[in-house]
Parts: C-alpha cells; sequence; structure tokens
C-alpha cells in the first residue's frame, strides 16, 4: 500500500539537487488542481496526498493529507519530496533517472537493434554544448530537465547560439508527426519490464493536452515489432535501481519520401505517465473516448454540459455521452482534467 503523491514539474528539483525548489505558479496551480488524478491508478488500500482538504462534498476514503507510515509513490522522484522523509534514491540517482540523456541513449540503443524496423536516413538526436553544434533549421532544442512540452524549443530561423544559459541541451530533428503514442510499461520489485498497453496521444505545440481512448485500430503496421524490440531492449538498459512505471512516447512522423515510418524514441520517462492514467481509464470506462487536461481561463473553457461532481464519486461506469470530470472543480480551478463520452 502507497501514498501517491502528483508533483509533475519536479525535474528542476532534480536539477538544481534542493529540497526547497519552489515550482513556477502554473506548475503549482497544476499539481494543486490535479492533485486528485492519481486515484485512478490507486490499487485498494492506496492513499492519494493532497495539498489540502478538499470540500466535504469533494473528499474521498482514498484522500489524506500526511504521508504516515506508507511508501511514498510520486510522480517524479525529486530533492523536493525529502519533506516526507528520507527517499530511495541520491540525488545523482534521480538526475539519472530525470535527464533527458536517458532518450538520446535509448533512441541510439533502439535505432541500432530495430535496423530495417526505421527509416534508414533517421538523423539521430544528440547533446548540445557548444553553440557552433547547432545545425541549419528547422530543428527542436529540448532542455535536460524538463517535461510535458515545458523546456521545448521550436526553431524555424536560422540560429548562431543556443538560448542564454541554456546549455546543454538536446537537438532532435523536427519531424512531419502524424500521431504521437505512448508505450508503458511498468518494472516490479524482481527488476523485469513488463508491457502493459498502448496510449494515443494529443499534442499541442509539444505540449501534451490529452489521450485518445479506446481506439483499437492498428496506428502502423510494425507496431508490434516496435512494441517486442522495446521490452527486450529495456530489459538491459540502464534503469538504476527503479521500480514502478515508466513509458517510452514514439512518433509516426512522414519521411521525406512521403511514407509513414515509427521514430526509435521521443522520449523515455522513468516515472508513471498521463499514458498509464489512459490505460486505467480504458479498462474503468470503456465507453471513453478522450481524456484531457485543459486550462481554464475562465468558466467558458469548460464544456457544457459536464457533469457535477467528478468521477472517482460516481461508482457507476455506465456514463452517459458527454464531458465528465475527474478532477474537482472550485472556484479558483485553473486546470481540470476530463473524460469525454
Amino acid at each position: 500500500m502507497v501514498v501517491w503523491t502528483f508533483n509533475p514539474g519536479y525535474e528542476p528539483s532534480v536539477k538544481l539537487g534542493t529540497a526547497s525548489y519552489t515550482p513556477p505558479m502554473n506548475v503549482q496551480r497544476f499539481r494543486s488542481d490535479c492533485a486528485t488524478l492519481p486515484i485512478y491508478l490507486t490499487d485498494p488500500g492506496d492513499k492519494v496526498l493532497l495539498p489540502e482538504p478538499l470540500p466535504p462534498e469533494l473528499d474521498h476514503p482514498s484522500f489524506c493529507t500526511a504521508v504516515g507510515d506508507r511508501t511514498l509513490s510520486p510522480w517524479g522522484w525529486a530533492p523536493e519530496l525529502s519533506r516526507y522523509g528520507e527517499l530511495p534514491y541520491t540525488l545523482e540517482e534521480m538526475r539519472h533517472l530525470a535527464s533527458r540523456e536517458r532518450s538520446v541513449e535509448l533512441w541510439q540503443v533502439v535505432r541500432t537493434a530495430g535496423g530495417t524496423l526505421f527509416e534508414s536516413g533517421a538523423v539521430a538526436p544528440r547533446i548540445l554544448t557548444r553553440h557552433a553544434d547547432l545545425p541549419l533549421p528547422p530543428f527542436v532544442l529540448k532542455e535536460l530537465y524538463s517535461s510535458s512540452g515545458r523546456g521545448i524549443s521550436f526553431i524555424t530561423t536560422a540560429q548562431t547560439r543556443l538560448p542564454s544559459g541554456s546549455a546543454p541541451r538536446v537537438l532532435e530533428p523536427m519531424l512531419d508527426i502524424v500521431e504521437d503514442l505512448g508505450i508503458e510499461f511498468e518494472r516490479p520489485a524482481d527488476g523485469t519490464v513488463r508491457f502493459l498497453g498502448l496510449s494515443r496521444m494529443q499534442n499541442t505545440s509539444g505540449r501534451y493536452a490529452g489521450n485518445r481512448l479506446n481506439a483499437r485500430s492498428t496506428p502502423h503496421p510494425l507496431i508490434d515489432e516496435y512494441v517486442a524490440l522495446l521490452l527486450d531492449v529495456l530489459g538491459d538498459f540502464d534503469l538504476g535501481n527503479y521500480r514502478g512505471p515508466l513509458g517510452v512516447d514514439t512518433a509516426i512522423y512522414r519521411g521525406n519520401d512521403g511514407k509513414r515510418y515509427l521514430w526509435p524514441v521521443v522520449e523515455i520517462n522513468i516515472r508513471p505517465t498521463m499514458g498509464h492514467l489512459a490505460l486505467a481509464l480504458e479498462q474503468r470506462y470503456p465507453q471513453a473516448q478522450w481524456f484531457e487536461i485543459r486550462y481554464l481561463a475562465d468558466r467558458k473553457n469548460l464544456p457544457n454540459p459536464v457533469s457535477p461532481l467528478p468521477l472517482y464519486l460516481n461508482g457507476d461506469t455506465d456514463l452517459r455521452p458527454g464531458y465528465h470530470l475527474l478532477t474537482p472543480l472550485l472556484p479558483t480551478t485553473h486546470f481540470v482534467a476530463l473524460l469525454r463520452v
């Protein structure tokens, strides 16, 4: 039995190596507004840690405001979590797990092992430490410690140097993406890697927006071979002592010849992902079509009609068509998770 805590945007805490890290206001709001999301991942007896109690009409027996003697299960391991007790990983280990360097390493391993599974002319991502390394645009720059669309720059005009104070960064080719995919895994206590399922993502300008659910069509004819390859490669990949959910993001893209290819690896996330949530929601609500995170600049961004209470308070899986809240909607809410049936 564990206590889940939702701390997206944890990577700067890992980079800085400090427990006193304070996230930007928009990250704080996202964490607070969607703190209940892990309830859809819980096993019986698990708890979900909230920053503060909810109003009684939105409360649930699985929610708590202290870790107690339970094992912490965060969205990402970072020094900021030391306020809850001793952490199972050193700073060096947390940096190893969180850095996009792992994504570059895994790309190379998967591309080499996959051979003809991938486009022959695929340009490998690499780590940049000098502005002289910049190629002609277009390309993508990613900070080593960031996620969920943050720390990503799409470069479409000529650049002579990296953005100030940003080195090192990951440089990637800009792809003509057809569909973003997440391949979700779990690494249990025995250290093996288990395939959980495929999630189909919706990204906007590189930022995660949601998941298409219960889509049974095959996204690419080689997807089964690709999953088998990942399983084989991840068995020997350096995941340290990490145990828990992890996911590999990939994409279907159009090559220069107009054909559709699989990209070896966009990212590896050695932590829970929104794809894991999407798989859990598919099992619980088989009629659902979309899972999305929406920013509410005002209530006009909220679809109508929408359920008045979040689904964790509703044990009925036979949902009416329309939008259903997954997270609470309060007067102060800026981010809300929704399920569309």
